[in-house]
């Protein structure tokens, strides 16, 4: 039972094919006949939804052919019966959403990726009519045979993109893994009081490893920024256990036995409150147990530290790890609020300036800084050291001060006066919660 004899054969078209369509034309002249592959359409509709991902097909393209899909019947499929769908340029401007100059070109797009061809009327006007069982008659419009027939390259496309993805998923598992464990091995050693700037300027390379590496990398580019940590995690681990031997040695050489801090028995005679140190930088009257992140001084190399060139005068002898512009706005995001100007367009120096205005702005508006205060940060810690240090306070929640923000950051300044301030440390610790985070500090 034949109802496609009289629109079967392609007529003469009056629309302008490139060489590619004409050969998807040609290639795909049988009807679909999916009954004969025991598939329905639904299949067909999910296999290329499968594979449109890994085909690089996005938006109106999917949208496109589900539309598409929508106006065939399940008879269309079977059989000697083509798919052909006739909806005019009006119909599909209101159903997707588009102009009928989009709606033309994204016809177009169709054609040439060889998912519809176009079988148009000697007039070029889409038209067809069914019979009374539902059968189409007569067509003239897009046909979805193509779909049809690469229905097994979909299903290829989407199980190779799904199986590259489960590689992807575990490369940046171990990526996660490795930036962990170095982060772990830096923190147990600053807990036991024997990290050295060596140590911070190895572990430091990861945030440089990673940086700019999009979520969606592929995979021979994970699997080298994997490799590259796990070697880096590897000589991290090396220098750890370096400065275990050496501290060891010197222990035992001087014959001073260690004590855990549970060991450690507090006997003031005086009865003096034994306060630890907390965020605002008040002594306390046993430092052995202090394990803060910011009670020694920074011996980073000079040429670490990301100064403008004035701030290489004001700034003296202090050093810092390096931190980019871009980083302090995402470490500390009340910068953003008083940035004003788009770092992407700045080169180095004039990032670097404004964000020390917008440092100078949080300090000020959030904070409760004093303009005394902040000249003073200015004149120890030099420009760009005061705004990493205003960002390592912005980034803290208001519950975590005993007093104000005001006040640690003074006792931030007066421990750099002294030559104590670990500003290194700080910077690290806000960069590992916020990778704990997942970038949400």
């Amino acid at each position: 039972m034949a109802f496609s004899n009289n629109f079967n054969s392609l007529p003469a078209h009056p629309r302008h094919l490139t060489t590619k369509a004409e050969g998807y034309r040609e290639r795909f002249v049988e009807p679909p006949g999916l009954d004969d592959k025991g598939l329905m359409p639904g299949n067909l509709l999910a296999a290329f939804k499968g594979a449109a991902r890994y085909m690089c097909l996005r938006g109106n393209i999917i949208v496109a052919v589900d539309y598409l899909f929508g106006l065939t019947r399940p008879q269309d499929w079977t059989g000697n019966a083509r798919p052909i769908v006739w909806p005019s340029a009006r119909e599909q401007s209101e159903a997707l959403g588009l102009s009928p100059s989009g709606v033309k070109l994204l016809n177009r797009r169709l054609i040439e990726l060889g998912l519809i061809i176009a079988k148009d009327s000697p007039t070029g006007a889409r038209w067809g009519r069914r019979g009374h069982n539902g059968q189409i008659i007569e067509a003239y419009g897009f046909d979805l045979t193509p779909m049809a027939h690469r229905v097994g390259e979909f299903a290829e496309i989407r199980d190779a993109g799904r199986a590259d993805d489960a590689i992807r998923a575990q490369l940046r598992r171990r990526k996660t893994v490795a930036i962990k464990s170095i982060g772990q091995i830096v923190r147990t050693a600053a807990e036991q009081n024997f990290d050295t700037p060596e140590l911070y300027a190895l572990a430091e390379r990861s945030f440089t490893m990673t940086e700019g590496l999009a979520a969606s990398a592929d995979r021979q580019t994970l699997l080298g920024v994997v490799d590259a940590l796990e070697k880096l995690n590897a000589a991290v681990f090396a220098l750890y256990r370096t400065l275990v031997r050496t501290r060891t040695a010197v222990d035992k050489s001087n014959d001073i036995p260690r004590k855990s801090a549970m060991e450690i028995v507090k006997n003031d005679c005086a009865g003096t409150l034994y306060r630890p140190p907390n965020n605002n930088y008040k002594p306390t009257n046993n430092p052995l147990d202090s394990n803060s992140l910011e009670n020694t001084s920074s011996e980073f190399e000079k040429n670490r530290a990301q100064l403008a060139p004035k701030d290489r005068e004001m700034g003296g002898d202090f050093k810092l790890p390096t931190v980019r512009p871009k980083e302090v706005v995402r470490l500390a995001p009340a910068f953003a609020t008083y940035m004003g100007q788009d770092l992407d367009r700045l080169d180095d120096d004039r990032a670097i300036m404004a964000t020390i205005r917008a440092a100078e702005a949080v300090a000020f508006k959030e904070l409760g800084v004093s303009p005394s205060l902040w000249r003073e940060a200015q004149q120890v810690l030099g420009g760009w050291p005061a705004t990493l240090a205003v960002m390592v306070v912005a980034a803290k929640d208001q519950d975590y001060f005993s007093r104000t923000a005001a006040h640690y950051f003074a006792g931030m300044v007066s421990k750099a006066k002294n030559g104590t301030l670990r500003l290194d440390r700080s910077i690290w610790g806000l960069r590992t919660r916020m990778e704990s985070f997942g970038g949400n500090a």
